[in-house]
């Protein structure tokens, strides 16, 4: 009888509470149930969690250091991350990976900021960035980068050197030397016979017999057919003409004369002064009638008596028989 009886009266308590929230306008669930919404800036300067910003009532970025108390907004997730003290979640089909701060989760860490990745590749290491091609010229290095064919590599010459140990090290490129061509097989020649003096023999042309000194055989102790050396003669040096003339009147022997070099511009026959010469064997006493030589060609002229004409590269005259 007690069970039949409550179930109405539970039932009318039931519709009671209904229509007391029919009357209320509104039965969706309080907004206090929510998590409330962290405030940043104002007056406190209040700022946001890590992995937060603080955006305003435009929409904007909100920065209370700088803006001051004009800036209020409220916190919200930065785009990427997730983590953190509100526990961002990624978008479906990506992870969180940790980031590189101090902040380590394997260490015991809470609240760490991560960095939202495609799951696809969330598993996989980042790929090593492709060294940057080298210069034209240069080889070796971490790519190990080679020469082109008949080409070597050289170290360069700086701090990494490979003979002590050091790795990738940049070299330049180099045509490869070709080897020492092969030298062939020659045949022992007999050494050539220089001894002279014994029984008269003689040396070629172009040589003299000399002495031994290391024997008891002395010619010019009136000893004969001592045995010798044969040794080259020394041509004699040539010397060249002293010069003669100048600006310091330089003059020549008796027997010689002063003449003019022809090589240089300076004439003498042309009124130049102080004209350098050569000294020169003294030639017969000439008497030029031209110096030019196309004039010699053509020029008739007689000589006196005791004389006779010549003719040279420097011009014509008469000169003493």
């Amino acid at each position: 009888m007690r069970i039949i009886i409550s179930a109405p009266i539970h039932r009318f308590f039931l519709g009671l509470c209904l229509v007391a929230a029919c009357d209320a306008g509104d039965i969706t669930p309080d907004p206090s149930d929510r998590e409330a919404p962290i405030g940043c800036g104002g007056v406190d300067e209040l700022e946001c969690p890590a992995g937060l910003e603080c955006i305003d009532a435009s929409g904007g970025v909100c920065r209370p250091e700088t803006q001051g108390p004009d800036c209020v907004g409220l916190c919200e997730p930065i785009d990427g991350l997730c983590g953190g003290v509100l526990q961002i979640a990624c978008d479906e089909g990506w992870v969180c990976h940790d980031l590189a701060d101090e902040c380590d989760p394997e260490l015991g860490h809470t609240d760490c900021l991560g960095g939202c990745r495609p799951l696809d590749l969330a598993d996989q290491p980042a790929p090593e960035p492709e060294p940057a091609p080298l210069p034209q010229g240069l080889c070796g290095g971490p790519a190990g980068v080679e020469c082109e064919e008949g080409w070597i590599c050289h170290d360069l010459a700086d701090d990494c050197v490979p003979s002590r140990g050091d790795s990738d090290c940049l070299g330049g490129c180099r045509p490869a030397e070709p080897g020492p061509d092969p030298v062939p097989d020659v045949e022992p020649q007999p050494e050539p016979d220089l001894s002279c003096g014994v029984d008269g023999k003689q040396c070629d042309k172009g040589q003299i017999c000399v002495d031994k000194l290391n024997d008891v055989c002395d010619p010019k102790k009136g000893h004969t057919d001592c045995p010798g050396v044969c040794r080259q003669v020394e041509a004699p040096p040539v010397q060249s003409p002293a010069q003669c003339g100048g600006v310091a009147g330089l003059t020549c022997s008796k027997k010689q004369a002063c003449v003019d070099d022809p090589s240089d511009a300076c004439d003498p026959d042309a009124g130049d002064i102080d004209c350098l010469g050569t000294c020169q064997e003294r030639p017969a006493k000439r008497r030029y009638v031209s110096h030019d030589r196309e004039e010699c060609a053509v020029a008739v002229f007689v000589c006196r008596l005791g004389e006779q004409p010549f003719f040279e590269e420097h011009g014509c005259g008469c000169e003493k028989q």
